[in-house]
């Protein structure tokens, strides 16, 4: 299962391939931008109305910002752009609920890590064709996963893996040596070796 896997991971990191869910990142930003839009176009009308309000204590909310913080307290006063101000806040660190599982997600952070995330290199081929193989073969790692997560690595979209440290050589050497010999470790010895 997954401790298999995450030794032979551990010690050969070139086959440490995840997916980047590219996707899913990206549906999350698009969200929290429309989201942060709305908030900024309400916002902007709230600025607006206020200064034309005739209300003494409005009229300030853009230049004093304890006078607009009180806002919300203050019997005549119009809290609408303090309140919108502080939705904004609370929704650039909004608690997303998944899977009844709370998470912290800012959007700077969610853009910056998106960024770093598609940085990073795509597997080597060889080893990805190897990870497969290493995970179906009975006389090799035989890993057998049962969860949604079990084919991701076979699945044709193979845009969406990165290797934590690709092998960038692919030379004849390298590909006979992780090919032929390692292949015929594993059939000879390694199948007797339980991590």
């Amino acid at each position: 299962g997954y401790n298999i896997l995450a030794h032979l991971m551990g010690a050969y990191p070139e086959l440490s391939i995840f997916r980047r869910f590219g996707a899913l990142n990206a549906r999350n930003i698009l969200y929290l931008q429309a989201e942060l839009t709305d908030l900024e176009t309400k916002l902007l009308q709230a600025e607006k109305v206020d200064p034309e309000s005739g209300h003494i204590n409005r009229k300030i909310y853009s230049r004093d910002w304890r006078t607009l913080s009180a806002s919300v307290d203050v019997a005549d006063g119009d809290g609408t752009q303090w309140r919108i101000s502080c939705v904004c806040e609370r929704s650039c660190m909004n608690t997303v609920r998944l899977a009844g599982i709370e998470a912290d997600i800012e959007p700077d952070s969610a853009i910056l890590e998106q960024a770093q995330i598609t940085q990073l290199s795509p597997p080597n081929p060889r080893d990805l064709q190897f990870l497969v193989k290493y995970m179906r073969a009975p006389s090799m790692g035989n890993v057998y996963l049962l969860g949604p997560d079990s084919d991701i690595w076979e699945k044709p979209n193979h845009l969406d893996l990165f290797a934590i440290n690709p092998k960038t050589s692919d030379n004849s050497l390298s590909r006979l040596i992780t090919v032929v010999v390692v292949d015929w470790f594993h059939r000879l010895v390694g199948w007797r070796i339980r991590v």
